[in-house]
Parts: C-alpha cells; structure tokens; sequence
C-alpha cells in the first residue's frame, strides 16, 4: 500500500503510545489474574526491612532473600522461598525454634489408611458406619452433614473433620505409604477447595461460635503444622514440589484468617479468664516471619500469663480451684 512520508511520521509518533497502552494492557491482565487469596497471604509476610531489622529477622538469610525478591516485585519467588523455608523447619524444627509434635512414622494402619483414602478418591467418606458422598474438588458439600448453602443452626456445627480439613489427611498418609502421588494431588485439590469455598467458622461472627469451637481454633492450625511436618519427614522433595506455593498460600491464610484470628476474638469475649491457651504462644512461635505471629504471641502470653496467673493463680503458683489438670495446664502456659 502507497504511504507518504507524513503517514510514516504519524505512525513513528503513535509507536510509543501503543507500546505504552500495551504494557498498559498486560499489567492490568497481570493484576486482574492473581488471587486475592494469595496476594492476601503474601501480605502477611515480615516484607518491610525496617520491621525485620529491628525484630531480628533480617538476621536470616532467607528473610532477606525473601525481603528482597518482594522489592523487586517477585511476589510469586518470594512466597515460593518461604514454602521451602517452612518445610526445612519442620524437617529441623529444634534447628529453628520450631514447636511441632507430629506422631512417630505414618499415623494409622497402612489398610485403614488406604482404604479411607480410597473412599476419597471416589468423593466418599464414611459417616456413621456408612458411606456418603461429599464431591469431588469444586463441588463438595462443606456443610455436611447439613445441606449445602444451609445456616447452621446456632450451637451446632458442621462435621469437624469436614469443616477443620482433617478429613482428607488419609490422602497424605496413603502417599506416604504408597509413593502415588494421585492421592497427594488429591489432598492438595481437596484442600484447595476448601481453602476457597468452606465457609465454617469463617462465615461465623466469633462470639457466636459455640463453646466447643474454642479448642479447635488455634490448635486446628497446630495440628496442621503436624499434619505437614510428617510429610515433610516422610519426603525428600522441598515443599514447593510437594504443594504447589499458591495452594499453599490459600491454605495457610484460611486457618489463620477463619480459624486463629476468630479464636482470639473468642478468647477476648470469654469472661472465663480460667481457660489457658498455651498452643496461640506456639503458634505465634511457628509463625514468627509472618506479621500475625506478633500479635499470636502477645495475645497468648496476655491470656496465658497476665490474665491468667493474676485471675487464677496464688503467689506460690498454686490453682486457686486445687485442681491438679489446672495446676498442670497453668505450667504448661508459664
């Protein structure tokens, strides 16, 4: 086609500007692709160098590594490093000051364990001696036994193990047994869509969760740490290759957002200043590179230490009630 010189000049002109729209353009697609969910756990990393030199976690070298891949905006690279940072610690928990209690070897009988992990791998669970069907990953009722979308009468819960997510650990444990990873790609599927779409206690103003629920808030997470310190142990591949970073991310900010944080708030409600909560020290310990793990911590020791020792214990560090199990829950706390 004929152009004059004009039409070429024009052209050279509007170059940058297109190029400019273009990235424009792919930045916008960039942001408007990455979950929420993720970025959301990424936040809650010790990313601000400040903080972390005057909290002492500059003085680790992956903290800086960490750090220093969010300055330059790999945010994905960052939270990758500090999956396989969390894997060497539960593989070396005395080494980094981490507090995890995993059972010795693989929990449960290898046949048992196959055969409910199998159940899974066909979207089944037992339940009261029978068999039902909760879905495949994307569709499972996480309100079971209840229906799906219905409101859980008040003083009533889900099933635990559906709504905690303990009741998919069989598929880790198979994998451990059995060296297939289907039934690890089914954890990590199942878990995924429980990250996303469970909706019990996050959906659930904490002062109205029933009294059980104050034990399986922060010991729900501990117990998670457990969970991923026998797959750490029973596999030599880093964290990263066993669940994918993102997953992991959505996982992990599920049982901090709907699970510590309304434990807290519930903590803070109960005008029973006797109950003792030693494992929010401990996870605030496990989680000391995250922002949260501060206010773990200090709400633990306000709870386990100030609040409890004033309300319920004599000078000589006796239970005021003579009861040796508070005796010894005081202990534990201190």
């Amino acid at each position: 086609m004929f152009t004059t010189r004009a039409d070429r000049t024009s052209r050279r002109k509007l170059l940058p500007l297109i190029l400019l729209a273009v990235m424009a353009g792919t930045a916008f697609a960039d942001t408007e692709t990455r979950d929420p969910l993720v970025d959301s756990f990424i936040d809650m990393l010790q990313l601000n160098e400040k903080e972390a030199r005057v909290n002492g976690l500059w003085g680790r070298p992956v903290m800086r590594d960490i750090i220093g891949l969010a300055k330059k905006g790999q945010r994905d690279a960052a939270l990758e490093r500090y999956e396989a940072y969390f894997f060497e610690q539960l593989r070396r928990p005395g080494l980094h000051g981490m507090i995890v209690n995993p059972p010795p070897g693989i929990p449960g009988r290898r046949e048992d364990v196959v055969r409910n992990a199998d159940l899974l791998m066909k979207g089944l669970i037992e339940y009261k001696k029978e068999e039902h069907r909760i879905g495949e990953p994307g569709s499972v009722n996480w309100n079971f036994p209840f229906q799906p979308g219905q409101t859980i009468p008040m003083g009533e819960m889900p099933l635990e193990r559906i709504f905690t997510g303990s009741q998919f650990n069989p598929l880790i444990h198979a994998y451990l047994h059995t060296g297939r990873r289907a039934y690890l790609d089914r954890w990590v599927a199942y878990m995924d869509d429980w990250a996303r779409n469970s909706s019990y206690p996050g959906s659930v103003h904490p002062c109205f969760l029933p009294s059980s629920m104050n034990p399986k808030t922060v010991h729900t997470l501990n117990r998670f740490f457990d969970l991923l310190a026998v797959l750490a142990n029973g596999s030599s591949e880093p964290g990263p290759e066993l669940i994918p970073p993102a997953s992991f991310a959505r996982i992990m900010r599920k049982y901090i957002h709907d699970f510590v944080l309304p434990g807290v708030v519930y903590l803070r409600s109960n005008p029973h200043n006797w109950t003792p909560f030693p494992s929010l020290l401990e996870a605030g310990m496990n989680l000391d590179e995250l922002t949260v793990g501060e206010l773990f911590f200090r709400e633990g020791r306000r709870r386990n230490i100030e609040d409890n020792a004033v309300t319920q214990n004599l000078r000589d560090g006796t239970e005021n009630q003579q009861c040796p199990w508070y005796n010894e829950n005081y202990v534990k706390g201190m």
